[in-house]
């Protein structure tokens, strides 16, 4: 696993995490941070990382429907994510505001590309929207989910997507 250092933008409340998969082989994490104002003006920059001419499929995930919290950006930062990824040659599938289920179809569907489109392949996933550790585990909560002021690991297991077991591990 390789942490970016060109990865030094300013800490906000808004935290987003870049996950990249190369062939299947390895994992690029790049926390960023954007601040609420300079959403539309930053795009990261993945320096060391040379992008072949594989096939390019990406998966951006933007939530922001929480009846407990909701949040201003995180649909917009998507769009604008597969907006810069469609610019540089990627194949991109945006889904907006998924409950569980809808975010578990649409991985599916994402590794299911992955593995039929041969060896060459770069995979990229992006989620923006709430998160919560617990326990150990990362979990990407889903909208419209109560989630926020839940205490139980049960909960979380049976409501949210663990972002190791239900994400990483299907790039990887």
């Amino acid at each position: 696993m390789l942490l970016l250092p060109a990865c030094k933008l300013k800490l906000t409340p808004l935290a987003l995490v870049l996950s990249l998969a190369v062939s299947g082989v390895s994992i690029l994490l790049c926390p960023i941070a954007i601040n609420q104002s300079q959403a539309a003006e930053i795009t990261p920059k993945l320096p060391g990382v040379k992008l072949s001419a594989s096939k390019r499929f990406a998966l951006v995930v933007g939530i922001d429907d929480y009846p407990e919290d909701p949040l201003g950006l995180p649909v917009s930062d998507a769009k604008l994510v597969k907006r810069e990824l469609e610019s540089v040659g990627f194949e991109v599938t945006l889904v907006i505001n998924p409950t569980i289920g809808a975010l578990t179809e649409a991985r599916d569907a994402f590794v299911k590309k992955i593995d039929s489109s041969g060896d060459n392949v770069t995979a990229l996933f992006f989620f923006a929207g709430h998160g919560v550790q617990f326990d150990g585990h990362n979990y990407l909560i889903p909208a419209k989910s109560k989630l926020l002021s839940a205490f139980s690991k049960a909960a979380f297991i049976d409501q949210a997507m663990d972002a190791q077991l239900g994400i990483l591990n299907y790039l990887s």
